[in-house]
């Protein structure tokens, strides 16, 4: 079992965390850690490539804090993709996906190898652990935060879709069809009385999607669910692969908190086949009446009476066609 350790040393590490807590399972996500603080077994080479990881917070190893007495929270369980180390920056980075959030059972502070001196590590036996739900473990974190979390789903026909990330980079997107319509499920935990003091920006970038989703939104409750339409545009001869909807808590306080975070989806809008085989479908038509009502069917042995026949029939199939061709691919 591998150990991914997390801490509040820097604020962006803190935000690491929340951002794991956001996004759904099979996201590909990435942690950097320096040698100093990473297992000697895995500096010696150990292969880690799907093996299984648990995301642990660490707090109280705040930079500047002199008190020793560290707690473990842990988070979320993961599958390793990917580990090497830069030869530039010598940092070792981790790619991970993301797998379904859990409660450890055994003292994670007696694990094989704990913060501070190790917090990418190993754990020969594999401690005990339950599944859990999202709300149960921000509410875990929420003594450490601003007690304002969100996570995200993308759904087709009230059905999940799973994120795929590339081989070469590793970062991971969704895949939508053009034309085709989906649903962006945000379920939203709020700890805090004041339900006004926090809220979720969201912005869109990119030209291939649309969505209602708005620039913000409001908890109101402690925990509530929010969805929101999403569409991949049709596309035209060029289509992007960077189209994203970023998606921020932010503090409406006037002393802002250091504990807003944000993530990325990338989505990838796909061209419809069945859409393209629909067009060449009709434009066949479209060339099988034109024929009937142009050719002079009676040199391929008709009757005047059949060729008539013949051409009655090719004008509403041309005309159909054309008309369809019209409506739903703008086409004359």
């Amino acid at each position: 079992m591998v150990l991914l350790y997390s801490s509040d040393y820097y604020p962006v590490y803190k935000k690491d965390i929340f951002a794991v807590t956001s996004l759904p399972e099979g996201y590909c996500y990435h942690f950097r850690y320096q040698p100093k603080y990473v297992s000697q077994k895995i500096k010696d080479g150990e292969s880690l490539t799907n093996c299984m990881a648990i995301i642990i917070f660490v707090h109280g190893n705040a930079k500047g804090n002199t008190n020793s007495n560290l707690t473990y929270v842990p988070v979320r369980l993961a599958r390793i993709v990917k580990v090497h180390q830069d030869p530039q920056t010598d940092l070792y980075h981790v790619y991970f996906s993301l797998d379904s959030f859990i409660e450890v059972s055994d003292d994670i502070s007696k694990f094989d190898e704990t913060p501070p001196n190790i917090f990418f590590g190993t754990q020969v036996i594999q401690p005990r652990f339950n599944r859990t739900l999202w709300k149960e473990a921000v509410k875990k974190l929420n003594a450490y935060s601003n007690s304002f979390f969100f996570h995200i789903k993308v759904l087709k026909n009230l059905k999940e879709i799973r994120p795929l990330y590339e081989p070469d980079t590793y970062e991971s997107s969704f895949e939508l069809t053009e034309g085709k319509h989906y649903s962006l499920r945000i379920s939203i935990s709020d700890d805090n009385t004041n339900k006004d003091e926090n809220e979720i920006v969201t912005k869109i970038e990119g030209a291939d999607i649309k969505s209602n989703i708005g620039e913000t939104i409001d908890s109101g409750l402690s925990l509530d669910g929010r969805s929101f339409r999403l569409s991949g545009l049709i596309l035209g001869d060029l289509s992007s692969k960077v189209n994203l909807i970023k998606i921020s808590t932010r503090s409406t306080l006037q002393a802002k908190t250091k504990d807003d975070y944000s993530v990325r989806l990338l989505f990838d809008v796909k061209k419809d086949p069945d859409r393209h085989l629909s067009y060449l479908w009709f434009s066949a038509l479209i060339l099988l009446g034109g024929g009937l009502i142009t050719v002079d069917l009676t040199k391929v042995g008709l009757t005047e009476v059949q060729t008539i026949v013949a051409k009655l029939v090719g004008l509403p199939i041309g005309a159909v066609a054309a008309a369809t061709l019209f409506y739903r691919f703008n086409k004359k």
